[in-house]
């Protein structure tokens, strides 16, 4: 994990940058509570570091395994759980469902070096908030948890494309919440707003005016519950 310097400082170039379209909920000025699990001891000492060194964060505990990180998430009611992909009892992705069900309104930001489609998909079904890979910024770690403990989502850039992947895989009658629920024309524009095409650029490739292109970003980034646009930096 990198670490970026002051303002005006180029961010990570595998991350998503977004641009704020509606506001999202208000959060109290109480800090975001996070519970840490993952299965290195190394990794979780290096993201305790990042987080206690930006405000507004309070770190809750540590976990290394599945059973652990539920026991601790009940008795700690974290705001926010940062979890692996796989712990030696289990996946990233049943941990995931599991602390919902047990807590429907905690956030779970999934930090891994998985870019495997079966782990993406896998972590989406389950209900997922955030997917993040280890090589982000350590800015845009704080960031990221952030944007998800304030009710939106937050996805790594490199994981862009298995977004489509388990659109077409998943048949319209079994579609849920969030990236499931996207019409047609959604999904044509939501990989040229990827690409950084402005509105304008993205009218004319598909042939609609410039309002009706804003007014489906609008709805696209309302549903997926993403608080502002979505722009690849180029490398």
């Amino acid at each position: 994990m990198r670490k970026t310097h002051g303002r005006g400082q180029p961010r990570h170039r595998s991350t998503i940058e977004l641009e704020r379209i509606y506001s999202p909920p208000s959060r109290s000025s109480r800090p975001i509570r996070v519970l840490i699990a993952d299965g290195q001891e190394i990794v979780r000492i290096g993201v305790r570091t990042i987080l206690e060194r930006e405000s507004g964060f309070l770190i809750l505990g540590e976990t290394a395994t599945l059973a652990d990180t539920l026991s601790k998430a009940r008795q700690t009611q974290a705001d926010v759980a940062l979890l692996e992909c796989e712990f030696s009892d289990g996946s990233g992705a049943e941990a995931c469902r599991r602390l919902i069900e047990d807590n429907p309104s905690i956030r779970v930001v999934m930090l891994t070096m998985s870019t495997v489609p079966s782990t993406f998909h896998a972590a989406i079904e389950a209900g997922v908030h955030g997917y993040v890979l280890k090589d982000i910024s350590c800015t845009e770690l704080a960031r990221a948890v952030r944007v998800v403990a304030g009710g939106a989502s937050y996805l790594h850039s490199e994981m862009v494309g298995q977004v489509f992947n388990v659109l077409r895989d998943v048949p319209e009658a079994g579609r849920g919440p969030g990236l499931y629920r996207l019409s047609p024309q959604q999904r044509r524009i939501m990989p040229l707003v990827a690409d950084g095409k402005t509105n304008k650029e993205i009218a004319v490739e598909l042939s609609l005016s410039d309002k009706t292109v804003k007014n489906y970003l609008q709805n696209l980034f309302k549903r997926l519950r993403i608080t502002r646009r979505t722009q690849l930096k180029r490398r």
